[in-house]
């Protein structure tokens, strides 16, 4: 299973009003992506009313295994033909509801987020009883997407272990009562013995057999097939174990809390009115269900069964093999001779989001699949050794290939040995000397480079570990080693603001005080004499991702593979870091994100974590904003291939919303779009009588189209904004213009006119360090990323394991020293609530020089 979607329908909604709509896409049990933009289902008034005439009509069919009435009650059948027509009707409703434009537009987003070969299941979250019950098959999605299959969300279960072999199955064949066929199902599911099952039938068991079977061994299936019933309040459901006897689930609630315990993975229940069973279920903890979301025919039970067991048991996926078997049945809901209606609809998986797909487990190798498997197996051996000697001549000193005969998108990293940003003459000298391992003599240079260029932070990062790798060398100190992937190719100004920070903190790290490294620098002092902490150094490695998912993926690949890489810090857009996260996950390596805000990254993954805060605080702080100011009515462009961008805009519009006020949609001004045009967003803004513009730009290119609506408005709307935003750019090209337009920005960080003690401090340093005062938030979220990183690698001891470090991080008493109080973190990677994280700013005028007005960004009082 590469991906499953799950479709979150909100319980305030209704068949009458319509049903507010999320989308997630899981992979590996973890979320990777959500989308609250969606348009709400539509309302379909009706449908309540044409289920319960086409359910009462299909519950009178002879033949069900549901628990009869009790004896005096009488039960009417109507005829097969009846039902039919009742079918139809509530079809046509069905039909008219998935065709309504809302489901295209759901439809559009998710499958741009799965392929069509994707063995994608589509998992519908809601507590609304009928939205449980309706057959979604009537979606064209499933059509579009062969190996899509429904389930409905389960969130209370645990997460299982694949199947071994054999596959013991516990069976339980309750009463026949009305005729039921149960041997048939029986032999089914003996056929699985040959596919490497050992199965245990119980017929009609006693309620010990039942105990004694589920208590004390372990199983992988549990099959239940008899008359069964959800009627019983507050039960979740009754089984008729034997002729005339039934047992409540209350009844057997710890044997299978005890099953569960023992790696119990699938429950099969063949039999009527599953759902509140599966409920049952869950809340004990099994992992994953299948059962009859109606009463079931007899026949129809029985051919589901075989039919499944067939797709499955011969290594079909789980999902697929539900999928494949549903279809098989519809043949028996069109048989001239004795149809079936509605089969199609019964059968329904229901699982918990982070469970891993279950798969048969396949045959033992046969001798000519060993060896087959030994020949892939000594091609690789023998690529790898191909991999080892490059190894070998790189260390020898054999110069890598030079820039130009490099791809364009060839991973570019350095330690100190290749200029990644900037260079000047001292600067190349020191990276040949640190290609040569000639370290002192790269020291001097790299001092030589900062004292003509003293902000260059890739200088300052070289020397330190130009220090840290000839203190190894000497046997005096060792060294931890971290890396930092950054936009250089695409964002070289944001990447130094990210790299100073990251400087910054491993100067102090190596050397205590900023003062001793400036000392140095300037000749008065030698570093030599740093120390580090517990006699180790910190060297960063620098990565150039070119904020490019697909590079950054190839880097977090070739981070994980690399085992002296302790901890990472990246990336710079959220794009990126979704994309390269899955890798880290699957690493096991840390990743502290300096940059990434959207709100997709908080519960992403269980290694990736960030320092900024999150879109929902920059949201609140500009709601907040302009409530108080009076504003009711917001207009909103945005980036709609940006997930940073969707999420700040989502995030606005749902607080803004929920605060009882209006926001309105700018399809027209997507600044996705190279040719918008500023005037013509800022006049459609003001037509719908909006009094405020939030526009939130992706990236360098959609940064300039906002830029242009910011140009044209002059004053006619109050314009808000994103960090992204929060650039140079803003103030040297837009600043008069965006003064006009009161243009305000949520931003992580800002420093304040009256600064905190660690404010304070950090500033100091930077100004110290840097020489200049112009420190902004990434430098200090970059900063405190490497602080983090640090720390937790220093409580890890002498000899820090890469794997325990998000423990560390995570741990209850852990902190960092950081820019805004302490840095620490939450289970979804997000960074704990810190006063002071999350402010706004907006563009002033702070003077004049050379070039005419200067523009700052300012703090919002």
């Amino acid at each position: 299973m590469s991906k499953l979607i799950v479709l979150t329908i909100d319980q305030r909604g209704n068949f009458t009003q319509g049903f507010p709509i999320a989308f997630e896409v899981w992979e590996q049990g973890k979320r990777r992506y959500r989308d609250k933009e969606c348009s709400p289902l539509p309302s379909a008034p009706d449908m309540p009313q044409f289920y319960e005439d086409w359910r009462r009509k299909y519950k009178q069919l002879e033949g069900t295994r549901d628990i009869k009435p009790a004896t005096g009650q009488v039960t009417h059948y109507s005829s097969v033909m009846e039902c039919q027509k009742a079918t139809e009707a509530f079809e046509k409703c069905l039909r008219e509801w998935f065709e309504h434009a809302s489901f295209r537009d759901l439809r559009g987003r998710i499958l741009a987020k799965v392929k069509e070969d994707d063995s994608a299941p589509i998992i519908i979250d809601t507590q609304d009883p009928l939205l449980r019950k309706i057959p979604w098959y009537f979606w064209d999605l499933f059509k579009l997407l062969p190996k899509a299959e429904l389930a409905l969300l389960s969130e209370d279960s645990a997460t299982s272990h694949p199947f071994s072999r054999p596959v013991s199955i516990l069976a339980i064949f309750g009463s026949s009562e009305g005729g039921l066929k149960l041997e048939d199902d029986q032999n089914a599911l003996m056929t699985l013995k040959r596919n490497g099952a050992s199965i245990i039938p119980l017929i009609q068991p006693s309620r010990q057999e039942l105990h004694d079977k589920l208590w004390n061994q372990d199983w992988d299936i549990l099959f239940f097939a008899g008359h069964s019933s959800s009627q019983m309040a507050n039960h979740g459901g009754q089984l008729q174990i034997s002729d005339g006897r039934t047992i409540t689930l209350d009844d057997l609630e710890n044997d299978l809390r005890k099953a569960v315990e023992r790696g119990l993975k699938l429950a099969i229940f063949n039999s009527c009115d599953g759902l509140a069973i599966a409920d049952y279920l869950a809340r004990l903890g099994v992992p994953n269900m299948i059962v009859m979301k109606e009463p079931v025919p007899d026949e129809i039970a029985r051919y589901f069964l075989q039919y499944f067991l067939e797709e499955f048991s011969t290594g079909k996926p789980f999902y697929l093999a539900v999928r494949e078997a549903r279809h098989r049945l519809q043949w028996i809901e069109r048989d001239r001779e004795n149809p079936y209606p509605c089969a199609t609809w019964l059968p329904i998986i229901c699982q918990n989001p982070t469970e891993p797909e279950l798969v048969w487990p396949s045959q033992r190798p046969t001798r000519n699949s060993f060896w087959r498997k030994a020949a892939l197996v000594g091609a690789g051996l023998t690529a790898l050794a191909g991999v080892v000697v490059g190894g070998w001549l790189v260390r020898e000193n054999i110069k890598p290939p030079s820039s130009s005969q490099l791809d364009e998108s060839s991973i570019s990293s350095s330690l100190g040995g290749r200029k990644m940003i900037r260079v000047n003459p001292d600067k190349q000298n020191g990276l040949i000397a640190f290609d040569n391992k000639d370290f002192s003599a790269a020291i001097q240079h790299f001092e030589a480079s900062l004292r003509k260029e003293p902000n260059d932070p890739e200088a300052l990062i070289f020397l330190n570990n130009a220090i840290a790798a000839q203190q190894d060398k000497l046997g005096l100190k060792s060294v931890l080693r971290i890396a930092v992937s950054v936009p250089i190719g695409k964002t070289p100004s944001g990447s130094e603001e990210l790299l100073r920070g990251v400087a910054q903190a491993q100067s102090e790290w190596n050397c205590s005080e900023i003062r001793r490294v400036k000392a140095a620098i300037s000749r008065s002092q030698s570093l030599a004499t740093c120390i580090g902490v517990n006699d180790k150094l910190i060297q960063v490695k620098i990565y150039d991702d070119k904020d490019d998912p697909q590079i950054a993926e190839r880097v977090a690949r070739e981070l994980i593979q690399d085992p002296s890489i302790l901890g990472a810090i990246g990336h710079f857009s959220s794009d990126v870091t979704l994309k390269a996260g899955k890798i880290y996950e699957d690493g096991k390596l840390v990743v502290i994100s300096p940059a990434s805000t959207s709100v997709s990254l908080s519960n992403f993954s269980d290694y990736v974590f960030r320092t900024p805060s999150n879109d929902e605080v920059a949201a609140k702080n500009l709601v907040n904003y302009i409530r108080k100011l009076g504003y009711t009515k917001a207009a909103v462009a945005f980036d709609t291939g940006n997930d940073y961008s969707r999420s700040l805009t989502r995030m606005f519009q749902d607080q803004f919303v929920e605060k009882g006020e209006q926001t309105i949609n700018l399809p027209e001004c997507d600044l996705s779009n190279p040719g918008v045009g500023g005037d013509s967003c800022v006049s459609k803004a003001r037509q719908q009588g909006a009094q405020v513009l939030l526009l939130t730009p992706g990236n360098r290119t959609t940064i300039d189209v906002a830029l242009r609506v910011v140009s044209a408005n002059r004053g006619k709307l109050r314009l808000l904004g994103g960090d992204a935003m929060y650039v140079p750019k803003t103030l040297k090209e837009f600043g008069p213009q965006s003064v006009d337009g009161n243009l305000v920005l949520s931003v992580p960080w800002h420093r304040s006119s009256r600064p905190s003690a660690s404010e304070r401090a950090f500033i100091d340093d930077f100004q110290m360090l840097w020489g200049t005062g112009a420190v902004n938030w990434r430098s200090a979220a970059a900063y405190e990323a490497t602080q983090a990183i640090a720390e937790g690698l220093h409580r890890l001891g002498k000899n820090p394991d890469r794997s325990l470090l998000r423990q560390e991080l995570l741990s209850p008493d852990f902190s960092a020293e950081g820019v805004v109080g302490l840095v620490q973190f939450e289970p979804s990677g997000d960074r704990k609530s810190t006063s002071g994280v999350g402010v706004l700013v907006q563009v002033q005028k702070v003077g004049r020089d050379e070039g005419g007005d200067k523009y700052d960004f300012v703090r919002v009082k």
